[in-house]
């Protein structure tokens, strides 16, 4: 069993995001998963290798299976959020608190 999968991680869950939680093993990009259906605010998809990610301007990268944190969350901000700025500072966030609870170097 993956550590990403809901049974792990849902008793881990803490806060308003995470619920829908979709795992998917592999998918083309978890972006494409949350625009291609009606998911509500908060949903979270997860997988464990993409074969078609996208990151920031819609430039492709690739990752090899198992070795990067691959997730989107669903968000649907009010107007007027600072939505430019919103993708890259969550990243920030999340690198800063992997490094701080795991101890390892993480990269955005």
């Amino acid at each position: 069993m993956s550590e990403l999968e809901p049974e792990r991680f849902r008793p881990l869950r803490r806060g308003t995001l995470g619920e829908p939680y979709l795992y998917l093993a592999e998918t083309t990009s978890t972006q494409d998963v949350l625009r291609d259906g009606d998911f509500p605010h908060g949903t979270v998809c997860v997988t464990e290798h993409q074969t078609a990610g996208r990151g920031r301007s819609g430039r492709r990268w690739d990752d090899a299976p198992a070795t990067a944190l691959l997730f989107s969350v669903l968000l649907r901000p009010s107007a007027g959020a600072p939505l430019p700025q919103l993708s890259l500072v969550a990243g920030l966030a999340v690198a800063a608190a992997i490094e701080q609870r795991a101890d390892v170097r993480a990269r955005v």
